[in-house]
This record gives structure tokens, sequence and C-alpha cells, in this order.
């Protein structure tokens, strides 16, 4: 069994996405470690060949082939996977077209495999660990709640940090400019600056990072809901510090994360607030104790994730809202081996979200106008799981159950089935079926602002996806492929509504509330290959998806411009299919001396509906070039080398807005780094 298990990591490595720059069997000593180091599926470690899921790794060596800026760059280059942005809110991530509202809380974001994610709004914040600190990005797609519990549903994006090898220590140093809004032409600003130090031991582990990210994109003429053209400057900035430190069983993890970024405005207008600064800061802190095998690996972990918003709502910058929440979260979990080739897995968990507060202020006074009435809602929930594993020959099968109780919406059981087939040593299939669900937020509960906005309604039942998959991997020489067929089941899909609506009593007319979706479906198709040689390197993600059965509402006209109304689903704002592609290739220097390097990543899109009318298909790329040699790295980046603004539609304020940007402008990025 200990050599079957050898080969298929060593098959595994192959998968592995490489720029190899080293022999082949040095990679192959590399990446051992890291392959037997994947644990966003379960708590065991496991390969991308015996995955109880469909997963994708995004590693450092191909983070730095490809010259990845963001985890949201990194993530657009796995099949199934699309980062998008709506009026309100950019780099909200979605898996499988499922569309996420104003708030990314369908996927999932850990750090290190600990859950981050707002107790008010629910989502989640991919920006928290900025690139130079990650190791590497796991990508889960499927349901996931038997692991996870809440927000899981459509998958998990688990952010590693970086780690160096027993008895090494790792220290570098980061610092970028970038052509200054977006262009050729005017200022130039720092983009990116970033520092690591990580240290390891045979029991401990030392982290501590830093960095500094930002990106602007040139005026955009924007009309907003009164048909008032405006120039709209579009930017993001974020800053973060990580920690984390293991001792024995101990462990640490803290996440402190500040962001800014424009905001459409309340109604995209200017009175609104649009154009003004969006902020938001986040603090996590995580420490979990590990009993050891002595005791059927018992662990403990405790964590508190405070997050807070602060949201403009007029021109002036005046008055803004203050969003405030915490979780606080306890579990505990265990693995015992069972007798002959099984397996039992099996824990709880209790979690209080704290809704503290969303009122409206003047920026001045700190003087509270408008009570949402969220002050101190608080929403606990319950939860027990068990998963059953058989690993014998070439069979691997799981069988997991979660059953949670929460306090507004009741009882929930939610499981999974994967049974792993390995076919050889370089070829896998997997056949997985799952269930997931999303809690209602306290914002989707009980928010209490005027009509015109949206209400909460306390009668929403959770968000649940069933879904059944098969996958077939294979690799052979430095060629890796992976095929994917998925039908998936929405239920209850928590949608902004409009018409009369009753809510303790009071019925309010022609009214924005929150309302479950009628259930709807989709199939699609996941194609990834990935070729590593040492010279040279490709990579190609295609998706396909069909959806959009039984999803399908009418949204009526806003009632002035003379426009009229539409029909609205989330398939029909998703393309029906997605490309990314990347080659990389990098040569000895002058006189041989150092290495020269190339990449080159494009992404297409094809045609895809707003409202009203067809936007055409969306193409664009990233050129990078650079030098290596020694410690130094040198990279030089034109970001959207066409210049062009890629659109997509804008799906949440669908009555008076049909398209949001994307990408825009051509933006020349250089960047040093150094490894000490």
């Amino acid at each position: 069994m200990e050599r079957a298990l050898k080969r298929v990591l060593i098959a595994a490595l192959v998968a592995a996405p490489s720029g190899a720059a080293r022999a082949e069997d040095d990679a192959f000593r590399l990446f051992e470690e890291e392959a037997q180091a994947i644990r966003i599926a379960s708590t065991k470690p496991e390969t991308v060949f015996n995955s109880v899921s469909n997963v994708t790794v995004i590693d450092r060596r191909l983070i730095e082939t490809y010259n990845y800026e963001t985890v949201a760059d990194a993530l657009q280059s796995v099949a199934g996977v699309m980062v998008w942005r709506t009026y309100a809110m950019q780099h909200v991530p979605t898996f499988r077209g499922a569309l996420q509202e104003h708030y990314a809380n369908k996927v999932l974001v850990t750090i290190d495999g600990v859950p981050a994610w707002n107790a008010v709004t629910g989502e989640g914040d991919i920006d928290r660990v900025g690139i130079d600190s990650v190791e590497r990005i796991e990508v889960l797609r499927g349901p996931a709640s038997v692991l996870y519990g809440s927000n899981a549903l459509t998958g998990v994006v688990n952010i590693v940090l970086r780690r160096p090898e027993k008895g090494a220590s790792l220290a570098a140093a980061a610092a970028g400019i970038g052509s200054g809004h977006g262009g050729l032409a005017g200022s130039v600003e720092v983009s990116r600056a970033a520092g690591v130090y990580a240290r390891a031991k045979e029991d401990a582990f030392l982290f501590l990072s830093a960095d500094h990210s930002s990106r602007r994109s040139p005026s955009l003429s924007f009309s907003d809901d009164t048909r008032t053209v405006f120039e709209l400057n579009e930017y993001f900035s974020v800053r973060n510090v990580n920690a984390r430190w293991q001792n024995g069983g101990h462990s640490l993890l803290a996440n402190v994360s500040n962001s800014v970024q424009d905001y459409g405005g309340n109604a995209v207008s200017l009175a609104s607030g649009a154009g003004k600064p969006h902020d938001k800061e986040m603090e996590l802190v995580s420490y979990s104790y590990s009993f050891g095998p002595s005791l059927s690996d018992l662990k403990y972990s405790g964590t508190v994730d405070r997050q807070r918003r602060q949201i403009p709502r007029d021109a002036a910058d005046s008055l803004r809202s203050d969003i405030l929440g915490t979780r606080y979260v306890n579990a505990l979990s265990a693995a015992a081996d069972l007798p002959g080739p099984f397996s039992l897995e099996f824990g709880g968990s209790h979690e209080y979200r704290v809704a503290e507060r969303y009122n409206n202020f003047v920026s001045s006074s700190q003087a509270v106008v408008a009570d949402n009435k969220m002050d101190d809602r608080v929403v606990w929930e319950g939860s027990i799981f068990g998963q059953l594993g058989y690993d014998r020959g070439p069979w691997k099968l799981l069988l997991g159950t979660r059953f949670t109780h929460n306090a507004a919406f009741g009882d929930d059981v939610s499981s999974r089935l994967s049974a792993v087939y390995m076919v050889d040593e370089r070829n896998s299939l997997k056949f997985m079926a799952g269930q997931s669900f999303g809690a209602p937020t306290p914002f989707e509960l009980y928010f209490q602002n005027s009509p015109v906005t949206v209400l909460g309604n306390p009668a929403l039942r959770p968000e649940k996806t069933s879904s059944v998959e098969l996958s077939y991997l294979t690799s052979w020489e430095r060629l890796f492929g992976q095929a994917t067929v998925y039908y998936v089941d929405y239920i209850n899909t928590i949608v902004r509504s409009r018409g009369d609506f009753t809510r303790d009593g009071q019925t309010f007319a022609n009214a924005n509330f929150y309302d479950n979706a009628r259930r709807y479906n989709a199939e699609g198709a996941e194609l990834e290959a990935r070729y590593a040689a040492r010279r040279f390197g490709a990579f190609a993600a295609f998706n396909y998806i069909h959806g959009g059965r039984g999803d399908s509402n009418d949204v009526p006209a806003p009632g002035v411009f003379g426009l009229s109304g539409g029909q609205s689903s989330n398939f029909k704002f998703v393309p029906r299919y997605t490309l990314s592609t990347g080659v990389s290739g990098n040569v000895p220097g002058p006189a041989g001396v150092g290495e020269l390097f190339c990449s080159l990543v494009a992404y297409h899109y094809s045609s895809m509906e707003t409202l009203r009318t067809r936007l055409p298909a969306q193409a664009w790329a990233d050129v990078s070039v650079g030098f290596k040699k020694d410690s130094f790295r040198h990279a030089l980046a034109v970001r959207n080398a066409a210049g062009g603004t890629i659109v997509v539609p804008e799906y949440v304020r669908q009555r008076t807005l049909e398209s949001m940007p994307l990408v825009s402008g051509r933006r020349i990025d250089y960047t040093v780094s150094y490894k000490f």
C-alpha cells in the first residue's frame, strides 16, 4: 500500500503545474511534500489524483511563472471559475456560473483551512492575502458543506501561506510600480510592496508577512439612474498582515486586512455615493490544538473573525453606512483508523454570528441618522458531521453527512458520496455526489431600511445545491489532463424580488425584498490541460455551461427613460463558455548569466446577455518578460495588452444598468523581488 501511494504521489507531481527550471527528478522532490499536503477536500492529506473532490492547485511555481499579480488573477486560470464584479463590489469569485448578488457568499474563502467571512452579509474576500504571501491556492469546485458547513455552497478557495522545507528559512521582499490610472501616460504609482519571513523546524513553524497592492483603471464615462453622465475612476487598494505560528500541537493564525475600492452608489447615482470610497476592515484570529494520534488525532480550534464595512451614501460622502459583525467559532474534530481499510472522521462546531450594527451616520459628527435594526442581532448555528472512508487497492470511497441546526431556519442535513478508482499510477476516475447549504445572513433576514433599498425576510429558507459529477484525470510524461462533467440543482437561491411584501404584520407596496427563487438547474463540462518541461510550459482551461431552466423572472422597467423591462435569470448573464490559456518559456541569459523568462496568459468569454441587450465575445491578455539571477527576479508586465475595455453584465441593478467594466485600460507594471 505504501509503495502504491508513493507511485500515486509521483503521478500527482506530473499534474502539479510548473514552469520547471530544474531537472525532472529535482522537480519531483520539490513537489512531493506539497502533493501530500492538499487538505481542502478532506481532513487527511490527499493528492490531486485521489482527492475525494474536484480540486485544482495553483502552486508557487505557477504563480511566478505566469506573474500573477493577485489571487483573483490566478483564479481566472481555473476551469469553471470566473472572478467578476458588480456595481457594488470588485473581485467576486463565481464558480460554475452561480452568480453572487451584492455579497459573495456562495464560495467559501479559507486561509490555511480557516473559514473567513462577514458575519452580517456573508461574503468572503480573496484579497485578504497578497500574492507574495501565497504558497499555493487550492480550488474545490462543487458542494463542500459536509466538511465546512454554511457558505461552501458552490466551492471553496483555500489560500495556503508560504512555508519552507523543514530546517530551512525563507525571507523575501518585493516592490512594484505601475502606470497610474491604468494607462501608459500619467503618474507612476506604487502598485505592490511586500515582505515575507518564514522558518520551519522539525516541530515548529513561524510565518510573518505584510503586503500592499494598488490598482487603478482609466476613468470611464458612466450613466447613472437619472441619466446623468459622469466620469467614474475605478480603483482598488489593499493592505494585509499575516502571521502563523506552530509549536508542537499548538497553532495560531492571524490575519489583518484593510481595503478600499470605489463604490457604484446605493442606487447607481452620484447622489447616492457613486465613485466614493468603500472601506473594509477585517481581523481574524484562530487558535487550534492537536492532541495527537494518541487521542485519535483529536483537534480543537477557536476562531474570532471581525469585519467592518463603511459604504458612501451621498455625493459629498458626508453620509455613510457602518456595517460591523463578528463570528465566534468553536470546533472539535477527530479521526480514527478502524479495522481493515476503514477510517472515520467526525466532529462538531458551534458558531455565533453577531450583527453588531448596520447604521447610517454623519461622517463629520458620527451621529446616527438611520438605525436599520441590526444591533446585536445574533444567529447561532451548531452542527455535527461524520465521514466513513474506505481505502484499499485501486478504490477509495468516502461517505459523509453533516447535521446542522440554525436558530434562524431550523435543521439541515447535507451529505456527500465520493468514489475514486485508480486505473493505474497515472490515471484515475472519480464519481462525486453531494449537497450543500448556505444559511441566510442576518442582513438578508432582518435588514429594515426603506423598501426602496431592500427589506430583510425572516421567512427565508437556506440556499441549497445538489449535484453529481464525473471526472477523469490522466498524466503522461510532462502532460496532465482532467475532464469533468456535472449536473447541479439550485434550490431556494436567495434573490432580490419586487412587489407587495408583508413582514411583521406590515405590508409594503411595490417594495424590494429578499425572497427564495424557484428551483433551477444546469449542466456543464470542464477541461484542464497542463504541460511542464524544463524550458517550456503551457496550460489551457475550458468551461462550458448550459443552464437557466426554471429560474426566469420578469424585471419591470424603471418607469422612466422610455426603457422596457426584460426577463432575468441566473444563466442569462453567464457566458456559455470560457477559455483561459497560457504559455511560458525560459532560456539562459547573456553569456549564461541568469535566466530570461516570458509568459502570455489570455482569456476569452463567449457572448453574454444583459437584461435587454447582448454583449459581444470578450478577450484580453497579459504579457510578462523578466530576468532572474541569483536571488533577484525582475518582471515587466503589460496587463490587458490590447488596451480594450472588457465588460460583463450588471445582474444586480438590472433595471437601469446593463453592464460594468471587468478590465479596462492597458497597464504596465514592473516588479523586483529578492530572496534573502
